[in-house]
């Protein structure tokens, strides 16, 4: 048997879901205005990588992964923060209008905030 596989009968797996779950609870109410909490992305697992996923697929959405689920998330927050600055840039917005209700997204402490103007 290779040393280094992990064998999980079906109640570990449901376990370790479970804890994963825990987990992002837990990150999502430490950091109750960051990306992962506001949008809910799905988590899985690969292997010995956690996976935060907004959208069909890790190619057309926006992923994070982490050997934890906190890095995971903590990736996800990091890789929506960086597509809105690069929409931003692409079309132009410095400050909303002062009678806009669409809101801006700025970075505090590494994670995106949503605001109303």
């Amino acid at each position: 048997m290779n040393a280094g596989a992990t064998t999980l009968n079906a109640r570990d797996t449901v376990d370790q879901t479970l804890i994963a779950m825990q987990e992002m609870d837990r990150y999502c109410s430490a950091h109750p205005n960051s990306p992962a909490a506001t949008r809910h992305p799905r988590l899985s697992i690969r292997g010995r990588t956690f996976v935060a996923l907004l959208g069909r697929n890790i190619e057309q959405g926006i992923a994070g992964f982490g050997d934890t689920v906190q890095a995971a998330l903590r990736a996800f927050d990091l890789q929506y923060c960086a597509l809105l600055r690069r929409l931003l840039i692409a079309i132009r917005i410095d400050k909303p209008h002062k009678n806009s209700r669409r809101g801006a997204f700025v970075e505090s402490d590494g994670i995106c905030v949503k605001f109303l103007a």
